[in-house]
């Protein structure tokens, strides 16, 4: 038998949890709930049946918006044609980013695609085909940073 002492840190709250944030699947009403993930804090949503989540910061802070089912298959698209550009070595993974602040119109510290919404999540992979590699603008682009090795 364990003592309180004893329990893994991963039992422990994270200092920057939030209580209260309503779950955005749709007919839901339940709250999100923080928990431990293989990848670190996360929120998922008290009904076990339901699939709405939101990622966390290390300390246990929500980071981006509330997802459902339905956004994290638009981020997943977004991410394969997104991380394509830099992990076919065409630029490095910070240039990426920064290339999708400037044809997004976004600030740089605001080009996540956890931050997107459905509707940005496909306009960011259609960009990439856009103004991707093999594009005028990409080739006018001046900004690709050191190119990862091939």
């Amino acid at each position: 038998m364990f003592g309180a002492d004893d329990r893994d840190s991963h039992d422990a709250t994270p200092p920057g949890y939030v209580t209260g944030l309503a779950c955005v699947e749709k007919g839901c009403r339940e709250v999100l709930v923080i928990g431990m993930a293989p990848w670190g804090w996360h929120y998922t949503c008290a009904n076990e049946r339901c699939k709405g989540s939101l990622p966390a910061m290390p300390d246990g802070a929500p980071k981006g918006k509330p997802r459902t089912q339905k956004i994290q298959s638009h981020r997943a698209l977004a991410h394969d044609a997104f991380d394509y550009l830099w992990k076919s070595g065409y630029c490095t993974r910070s240039a990426a980013y920064r290339w999708m602040a400037q044809v997004m119109d976004l600030k740089t510290k605001d080009a996540h695609i956890v931050m997107l919404t459905e509707k940005g999540c496909l306009r960011l992979a259609r960009l990439v085909t856009e103004k991707g590699p093999g594009t005028s603008f990409w080739d006018r682009w001046p900004d690709k940073g050191k190119k990862a090795p091939e």
